[in-house]
């Protein structure tokens, strides 16, 4: 969980070519994802904000996150949270973060 100013991170590795990639989720869980005083709660990889305030205030959502495939590498990948509240705190639930990439068919454009 992060608040007043503070960010976490972690990195989920992608280990197959992301070159018939056609879409892309961020996917996890939160708690009190938004925040009570309006101030910024944020998620994003790669330095790429992906949403604001992503969850319900004082309960747990489940996220499904698109994700623009060009924010994407092969490789690590960063995850972050940020928030700046000084109030309940942004959470990211277990297991953690998961990124879902849908590939094309190789044999069907």
């Amino acid at each position: 969980g992060v608040r007043i100013g503070e960010r976490k991170q972690c990195n989920i590795p992608i280990t197959d070519s992301l070159s018939n990639a056609i879409s892309a989720y961020l996917v996890l869980s939160t708690w009190s994802g938004e925040s009570e005083d309006g101030a910024v709660h944020s998620v994003g990889i790669n330095g790429k904000m992906l949403a604001e305030s992503p969850g319900k205030l004082h309960d747990w959502a489940f996220l499904k996150i698109p994700v623009p495939i060009e924010y994407l590498k092969f490789g690590d990948n960063t995850f972050f949270i940020y928030s700046e509240t000084d109030e309940h705190m942004l959470e990211v639930n277990y297991p953690g973060p998961s990124i879902l990439i849908r590939y094309r068919v190789k044999d069907n454009p």
